[in-house]
């Protein structure tokens, strides 16, 4: 080989290892390289982001976001340089969000570029990345900075509870009902806030409403718990009543703006109730019915039986009822109770000695009291009728097997046991003629008799004008009337 072809195989093999050297040598360095440096930040202070890779405090729906990309060398600014930006928002599988950009530094070696986190889709809500890349001479910087976007201050959830803090769906009307809400903060900083709670009936018709200035809501994400107790007057609508809860930066009537959409829990609103207890006294001595819970102002109507066969022999009367102490009366067995606070209702009784009433018949008809065993107080009047059956009369009543009497009805007095009989016979088998027919043939008597007083009357009346007109009175008259003397 001549010395031609040697010096261009040379001068190939050095230009390969020079290229393979400069490739080598062109790399990508962090911010923490000596020499070039990059550093991304944003405009929230005091927790910006500054430094290598770090975290910038949260931005929340509509807000701007300006990132700031600060290249040095030495030290020094270096202006003038491109700095590419990528901006990834948070994965999801609706959306994944990422923006482009280009700026250059200026002459405090500050590149610049801005974007509006979207009030309109809560897909943008997340952790969001910024990566800077700037190239000084042949080596490539980057640094990122990252940032939470969503509600800063959001009211996560919303809970009833009762005056211990357990949970609790319904409440009375005249109560008061606890509302627990849960706030976090996403920002790095502690934000005050006004929570406001308005409770609205199942009709809409406002109940309540309160509010709470100068919250403060930790921050990092952790949940932060406020309670509030608000009353359900009596006029509110029994039904599934609603608690609306807002989070604001001050009230609406001193410019505030929400934090975040308004929340909500639905809940029960019921008739306030109350414990009826209905007894006896003496205590046992019968069951009532109507104990129990009613709503208020409800009205309860209870009736205590008369008389009580507690045993043979043993027999209690009803006298009163008592309402909370207070008598309501003697003689009346039904009261009506009004529910518009814990009532108590006592039926009072007396005992009483009985006697038995055994009650039987023979055939041909039935009693009341029907036949059987009868219990009544001692000196008790019990009157007992008999009815006959057809074909049958009765005849007559039995007392302790002695005949006592043919009235229908007759009265026992219960002074001691006693056994009564209702004897009843056939009826007579002649026919029988009705009263009415009787008096009919009496009227046709008497015309009989007034037709033949008539006759008679009138016979004689003619008779005596005959008498007048003829014999020696005619003779008297005809000759006085012809002025003879």
């Amino acid at each position: 080989m001549n010395a031609g072809p040697k010096r261009l195989a040379f001068a190939l093999a050095m230009t390969v290892i020079l290229l393979g050297m400069t490739v080598a040598n062109m790399k990508v360095v962090d911010s923490s390289s000596s020499g070039g440096n990059i550093d991304l930040f944003t405009q929230k202070e005091p927790y910006n982001g500054e430094g290598p890779n770090a975290t910038s405090d949260a931005f929340g729906p509509g807000e701007e976001v300006q990132i700031y990309a600060l290249v040095t060398y030495n030290g020094y600014p270096a202006r003038d340089l491109l700095v590419a930006f990528q901006i990834s928002g948070p994965q999801n599988p609706v959306e994944n969000i990422s923006l482009y950009g280009v700026a250059s530094t200026d002459k405090l070696g500050i590149a610049t570029t801005s974007f509006r986190i979207s009030h309109l889709n809560e897909t943008a809500f997340g952790e969001w990345t910024v990566i800077g890349n700037a190239k000084i001479g042949d080596l490539t910087y980057t640094d990122t900075v990252a940032f939470k976007a969503g509600w800063i201050i959001e009211i996560v959830s919303v809970r009833t509870i009762n005056e211990s803090h357990m949970e609790q769906e319904e409440f009375t009307r005249g109560s008061y009902v606890g509302i627990e809400l849960a706030v976090r903060n996403i920002a790095m900083t502690e934000i005050t806030a006004t929570l406001t709670v308005t409770i609205r009936d199942c009709l809409g018709v406002f109940v309540n409403a309160t509010e709470l200035r100068d919250f403060a809501v930790q921050p990092n994400g952790s949940l932060v718990y406020t309670h509030f107790f608000l009353f359900v007057p009596r006029s509110a609508q029994a039904g599934r009543a609603t608690a609306y809860a807002c989070a604001y930066t001050a009230l609406p009537r001193s410019n505030g703006v929400p934090y975040c959409p308004e929340i909500s829990e639905s809940f029960l609103i019921s008739s306030r109730k109350y414990f009826l207890e209905v007894k006896t006294e003496p205590a046992h001595v019968a069951a009532i019915p109507g104990e129990g819970w009613y709503e208020e102002g409800s009205n309860v109507s209870l009736t205590a039986p008369w008389t009580i066969l507690v045993s043979e022999g043993v027999r209690y009367e009803f006298t009163y009822w008592d309402v909370n102490g207070l008598s309501r009366g003697v003689g009346a067995n039904s009261i009506t109770v009004q529910m518009n606070a814990q009532q108590t209702a006592t039926a009072h009784y007396a005992q009483t000695m009985t006697y038995t009433l055994i009650v039987t018949t023979t055939a041909g008809g039935t009693t009341d009291p029907q036949p059987g065993t009868h219990a009544y107080a001692a000196g008790a009047a019990v009157r007992a009728t008999a009815f006959p059956n057809a074909n049958y009369v009765f005849d007559h009543w039995e007392l302790d097997n002695a005949d006592v009497s043919s009235g229908n009805p007759y009265t026992v007095t219960m002074d001691k046991d006693h056994a009564l009989r209702a004897v009843f016979s056939p009826a007579p088998s002649a026919r029988f003629v009705p009263e009415w027919f009787y008096w009919f043939l009496l009227l046709l008597l008497l015309i009989l008799i007034s037709i033949l007083l008539f006759i008679w009357l009138y016979r004689r009346r003619k008779k005596s004008e005959a008498e007048f007109y003829s014999g020696w009175t005619a003779w008297y008259y005809g000759y006085d009337l012809r002025g003879r003397s």
